[in-house]
């Protein structure tokens, strides 16, 4: 059996928490494909969004070991996921076991170091340098390459800056999620004290997700870093930092329902963070994903 191509940076376990309709095995959600520039939205099937070919492939590996990390993802996070979303959004459950929160902490860590966010980073970076090196080597009759501080030589010649990008940026992608699975335990250990609460919301706007879905207040390893993510139309988690006033044991998950009344301001303001950080895609149910852009535009008019 041939291993999966197509690799989502948000798993179907998660899109499937804000489908519309299901049939079968399939789940089905709105979507607004925000590169397009477009105002339309289109009910997809889950497993056709939210990914990219051959993302979390290592191509300098034997062929049966170059998608460990896509098998990592599937066994280690997605695998625990029903379980995570069953109990975090049961209001029975109190207290959770030091392991079942650890699993709820490499959830949602992971999902912000498996997106794209930091190999695009790390794109813009190095292509800018590569345009420079290709522009002075045109002008100024320099050598084709790249010297880095510690001596290390990126020899360009006999290569078109459309090859030196892909190069580049295959590179750069297969770094930063080497470096993500490394930080996913060292961050997770150092969130352990965190609280983990769940926010619901009764109003008639449903939150909405994307392809970037966790919120963060500050960079990860700050220890007042915040961290949100929607988990359905109407539950977000929030894992914050401990405060033995709050809560003294933070094992136990802390629970807060928003009346209807207060409900739309706050998903409002958490769906059109989805937006701004969004890439490619804006996913959940329509007429949420209408109120919010018709919301979001409005405020971008008065900005000009």
């Amino acid at each position: 059996m041939s291993e999966p191509k197509k690799h989502h940076i948000v798993p179907r376990c998660y899109l499937e928490k804000f489908a519309i309709r299901n049939r079968g095995d399939q789940h089905y959600v709105d979507v607004l494909f925000k590169k397009k520039n477009s105002t339309e939205i289109h009910e997809k099937e889950i497993s056709t969004i939210c990914s990219i070919n051959q993302f979390y492939t290592f191509d300098g590996l034997p062929e049966k070991e170059k998608r460990w990390l896509e098998k990592y993802y599937s066994h280690h996070i997605e695998s625990v996921y029903h379980d995570i979303y069953d109990k975090l959004t049961d209001p029975s459950i109190d207290i959770v076991t030091p392991e079942f929160k650890t699993k709820i902490l490499a959830y949602v860590i992971s999902q912000e170091l498996r997106t794209t966010k930091i190999p695009n980073a790390l794109n813009s970076l190095m292509n800018g340098v590569l345009e420079y090196a290709f522009l002075a080597h045109e002008q100024l009759g320099t050598k084709k390459q790249i010297v880095s501080e510690d001596g290390k030589v990126i020899d360009l010649e006999g290569k078109t800056l459309e090859e030196a990008f892909k190069e580049s940026n295959s590179s750069n992608r297969q770094a930063a999620n080497l470096e993500s699975v490394k930080r996913l335990k060292q961050i997770s250990e150092l969130k352990s004290g965190y609280h983990v609460m769940i926010v619901q919301y009764k109003g008639d706007l449903g939150l909405i997700s994307s392809d970037r879905p966790v919120h963060i207040t500050e960079p990860l390893y700050s220890p007042n870093c915040i961290i949100r993510l929607p988990i359905d139309r109407s539950h977000i988690v929030c894992l914050y930092p401990y405060n033995r006033e709050v809560e003294p044991n933070s094992y136990r998950i802390l629970r807060l329902e928003h009346s209807e009344q207060a409900s739309m301001p706050l998903a409002l303001s958490l769906n059109i963070l989805q937006i701004e950080q969004s890439e490619s895609f804006i996913y959940g149910r329509k007429a949420n994903i209408e109120e919010t852009m018709k919301h979001y535009n409005r405020l971008l008019s008065k900005d000009k």
